[in-house]
C-alpha cells in the first residue's frame, strides 16, 4: 500500500509544505489465506521450521523481524502466531499453551483450561485422579501453565472439568498448599485442627491443659498436613489457635505464658504483662503488688518471665517500671541482681542516687554524717546489697569509679566532706605514689594486726612482708587497694614493695612465694603451693 504523507518544514523563516511517498508494506490486504500461508512456510523455511510441532519453540518476535510477517500478523490474526497458524492449519489440533508467546486471553476459556488437563495428565502419566492429589504447580508451570498459576486459582477448582464425580479439597493436595481464601473459611481451619489434635492424642476426655506442653516442633512433626501452615495463619501463637478453634477448651481461661512457645511481641503488650504479673501474684501468695519486688532473678525466670526479661535489658526493675507506672520501684528493694545497661540507666538520676544512699546509711546505721561515712568502704556496700540478693552497689560503681567519697560529695553537697579522710580511695586518685604507699601502709595494720595510729609512715616491721601468702592478702577486705595492686603492678605484691619502698634493702630471695600475685579469691592449697 503506497500512502501519500505530508509535512510542514520551517526554512531559513518560512513555512514549506512538502509531499512524500510512503510504503507501509501492508501488501498483505489483498492477500488470500493460501498467500498467507506460503508466506508463513517461506519464514517457517528460514526459521528451520521442518514439521509444524516445530512452530512451538519460535517466538513471535522472531516471526516479525521478516519483510511483511509483522504486518501479516497484526492486520489478521492481533500479533499472534497461534492464531495465523490455526488458520492456516485448521486440520492440526494446536496446543496454545505450548508455544513461546500464548495468547494473553488463553487462559480464560475454559476449554483450554480442560484440554490442558487431559494434556498434562497424559504428559505425567496419572492412572487414577486420586493421583492429582500429589501434583505440584512447578510441574504444570514446566507444561506451559505459567499464567494460570499467577491467576492464584489452587488446581482443585480446575480439576471437576476433567473429573467431575471427584470431590476436590484443597486441604488434599500435598504439593499444593491451600490459598487465603481457603484459611479464611473456619470449616477448613477446624477440619485441619481435630486431625492435629487425634495426632497429638489431646482428644476428648483429655484435659485441655495438655496443649501447654505443646510445641511448634510437635506440631510441624505431627504428620497433619498443612499443621504448620495453620499454625502460622495464628501468627505462631497457639493460644489464639485454641481460642478460636477448641470447642471443647472454650470454658478454659487459656493462660498464654504457660505455653511452650509464646511469639515475643505478647510481651510487649502492657496489659498481656500485667496479666502475667497478676498470675504471678496468685502462684506466690501475694498480697499487693509491691510484693514483686522480692521476687528474685531465678524466680522470675522460672515464672515464664524470661522472654520479658531479655526485652528489658534483663532487667526486673525495667519491667515493673513500664508495666506498673504506679508502682513506687526503687532497685535496692529488689532482691535480684539488676543486668545489663537498662538498670543502670534507670538508676542514674541523682534522686535515686540520694536515695540509694540514704537507704544504705540506714542500713549501715550511719546517724553522724559525716564522721561515720569515712570508716565505710564499698565493700560495705555490697554486703548491704547482698542481703536482699541484689549488687546495686553498681551504680557507684559505673558513675563514681568505685570512689564512695566521690559519689557522696556529688550527691550530698551540703555536707563538709574531707576525702583524705574515706577509708577507701577511687580510681582516679591512685595515680599518686603517696596515696598507693598509703594503701600498702592501711593493708599492713589490717594484715599484721598492728595498733597504730591512723597516720602511719611505714608499718613497724617490713620484713614481715617476706612471708606472706596469697590468701592472707585476698582475705582482706581491701578492695581499692587489690585494684591499685592488679592495675600498676601487674597484679604483684612484691613489685609494689620494691616500688613504693625503695629505701628498704629488699632481698628478692628471701620472699617465701616469689610470684606472689593478688587473685579476686583465696587460693587453692595446691595453687598456693606451686607459687611457693
Amino acid at each position: 500500500m503506497i500512502v501519500l504523507r505530508s509535512r510542514v518544514l520551517r526554512k531559513r523563516g518560512r513555512l514549506e509544505l512538502r509531499f512524500s511517498l510512503y510504503s507501509t508494506g501492508s501488501i498483505s490486504l489483498q492477500l488470500t489465506l493460501s498467500e498467507h500461508k506460503s508466506i508463513l512456510e517461506s519464514v517457517g523455511k528460514q526459521l528451520r521450521v521442518n514439521r509444524l510441532e516445530d512452530w512451538y519453540s519460535v517466538s513471535s518476535r522472531s516471526v516479525a523481524t521478516h519483510p511483511h510477517t509483522a504486518s501479516l500478523l497484526r492486520t489478521h490474526y492481533n500479533s499472534s502466531l497461534y492464531n495465523a497458524l490455526r488458520a492456516v492449519y485448521p486440520e492440526h489440533e494446536w496446543q496454545p499453551w505450548r508455544f513461546q508467546n500464548p495468547p494473553k486471553q488463553l487462559w480464560l476459556d475454559q476449554h483450554h483450561i480442560q484440554s490442558f488437563l487431559k494434556y498434562a495428565e497424559q504428559k505425567l502419566e496419572l492412572k487414577s485422579a486420586m493421583e492429582w492429589r500429589g501434583v505440584s504447580w512447578q510441574q504444570l508451570t514446566h507444561l506451559g501453565a505459567h499464567r494460570l498459576y499467577r491467576q492464584g486459582i489452587h488446581l482443585a477448582h480446575y480439576l471437576p472439568l476433567i473429573h467431575p464425580d471427584q470431590e476436590w479439597d484443597e486441604a488434599d493436595f500435598v504439593n499444593m498448599p491451600p490459598r487465603a481464601a481457603w484459611w479464611a473459611q473456619h470449616s477448613n481451619r477446624l477440619k485441619i485442627f481435630k486431625a492435629l489434635r487425634s495426632a497429638l492424642h489431646l482428644d476428648p476426655p483429655t484435659p485441655p491443659s495438655g496443649w501447654y506442653r505443646v510445641t511448634s516442633q510437635q506440631i510441624r512433626t505431627s504428620g497433619v498436613r498443612h499443621a504448620a501452615m495453620l499454625l502460622r495463619f495464628y501468627h505462631n501463637n497457639l493460644c489464639h489457635l485454641l481460642i478460636d478453634l477448641d470447642p471443647a477448651g472454650h470454658e478454659e481461661k487459656w493462660q498464654p505464658w504457660l505455653f511452650q512457645q509464646l511469639p515475643p511481641v505478647w510481651w510487649k503488650s502492657a496489659e498481656n504483662v500485667r496479666q502475667w504479673l497478676g498470675w504471678v501474684m496468685l502462684q506466690m501468695g501475694f498480697k499487693s503488688a509491691s510484693d514483686l519486688q522480692s521476687l528474685t532473678y531465678r524466680q522470675w525466670k522460672l515464672l515464664r518471665g524470661r522472654p520479658l526479661l531479655s526485652q528489658h535489658g534483663e532487667s526486673p526493675l525495667a519491667v515493673l517500671q513500664w508495666a506498673l507506672p504506679e508502682l513506687n520501684t526503687q532497685h535496692w528493694h529488689l532482691r535480684y541482681k539488676s543486668r545489663g545497661k537498662t538498670a543502670i540507666a534507670l538508676s542514674e538520676t541523682v534522686g535515686a542516687e540520694r536515695a540509694y544512699l540514704e537507704w544504705a546509711a540506714q542500713e549501715l546505721n550511719i546517724r553522724a554524717w559525716p564522721s561515720d561515712w569515712y570508716s565505710i568502704t564499698y565493700s560495705d556496700l555490697a554486703r548491704v546489697a547482698a542481703k536482699r540478693g541484689g549488687n546495686h552497689e553498681s551504680i557507684i560503681s559505673q558513675r563514681y569509679g568505685f570512689s564512695l567519697a566521690r559519689a557522696l560529695s556529688h550527691l550530698f553537697p551540703e555536707h563538709s566532706w574531707d576525702l583524705s579522710a574515706f577509708l577507701q580511695i577511687g580510681k582516679g586518685q591512685w595515680d599518686d605514689p603517696i596515696v598507693q604507699r598509703q594503701a600498702l601502709d592501711r593493708m599492713a595494720i589490717r594484715l599484721f594486726e598492728l595498733s597504730q595510729p591512723e597516720e602511719v609512715a611505714l608499718p613497724i616491721n617490713l620484713e614481715r612482708w617476706y612471708s606472706v601468702s596469697p590468701n592472707q592478702i585476698t582475705r582482706l577486705d581491701c578492695l581499692d587497694t587489690l585494684y591499685m595492686i592488679s592495675r600498676y603492678f601487674n597484679r604483684s605484691i612484691k613489685q609494689s614493695l620494691l616500688a613504693l619502698y625503695p629505701e628498704h634493702d629488699w632481698v628478692p630471695s628471701r620472699f617465701k612465694y616469689p610470684s606472689l600475685r593478688v587473685y579476686p579469691r583465696p587460693l587453692a592449697p595446691s595453687e598456693e603451693t606451686a607459687q611457693t
